[in-house]
């Protein structure tokens, strides 16, 4: 083994840092790889979250509507009851 200013010119010294080169090379892309994957998935997670949000703000929507037209329907038809309005049909 040859060392000229500090450096290894040949030997199982060379060939170790040589070999750690390539590990740390590999490391790195197989760091990367996995980051995005990693965003990859994160999308698609955050895609289904967000329908499914809109899944359910329609499902409220339509819940709002219905709520209204039933206590629409129940004041017409205490009105044809002839009964008094208390103003407990939950308008809010």
């Amino acid at each position: 083994m040859e060392v000229v200013q500090g450096k290894v010119k040949e030997g199982p010294a060379k060939d170790f840092a040589g070999a750690m080169r390539y590990f740390v090379i590999a490391a790195l892309l197989a760091a990367l790889c996995f980051e995005g994957y990693y965003i990859f998935m994160l999308r698609a997670t955050i895609k289904k979250q967000t329908e499914d949000l809109r899944n359910i703000s329609v499902q409220l929507q339509l819940l709002k509507n219905e709520r209204e037209t039933l206590s629409e329907e129940i004041s017409s038809a205490k009105k044809q009851a002839g009964e008094k309005d208390n103003g407990n049909t939950g308008q809010r």
